[in-house]
């Protein structure tokens, strides 16, 4: 598991792997429309480290200004999330992953 400074919550090194395997996979396959939707809801996961959905619900949706609700909806893969919110949360799990390898290297 790894460690976050920001959060004080441990990401699962599974999680990060499965979110960075679907990443490069993700142009080659020919679903592209539901690999997306999962590989969001994995990074979804990267950029808020949470103990529950519900908790990752609630602080995503402060965050990217959504509806609890619209962010469930990400998590379980059901709606495609605009190119902003996509941005926005490669910018949080992208700090993330920085704040995880500067731990790591400790």
């Amino acid at each position: 598991m790894r460690h976050t400074a920001c959060h004080q919550v441990q990401i699962p090194s599974a999680r990060h792997n499965c979110m960075v395997a679907r990443w490069k996979n993700l142009a080659q396959t020919k679903d592209t429309g539901a690999s997306a939707r999962k590989w969001f809801a994995e990074l979804l996961w990267v950029a808020f480290p949470s103990q529950s959905e519900r908790e990752l619900r609630a602080e995503a949706s402060r965050t990217l200004g959504c509806s609890e609700r619209q962010v469930g909806n990400w998590l379980n893969c059901e709606n495609d999330a605009s190119l902003s919110v996509v941005v926005s949360v490669l910018i949080v799990a992208g700090a993330e992953v920085v704040f995880q390898k500067l731990e790591g290297g400790k």
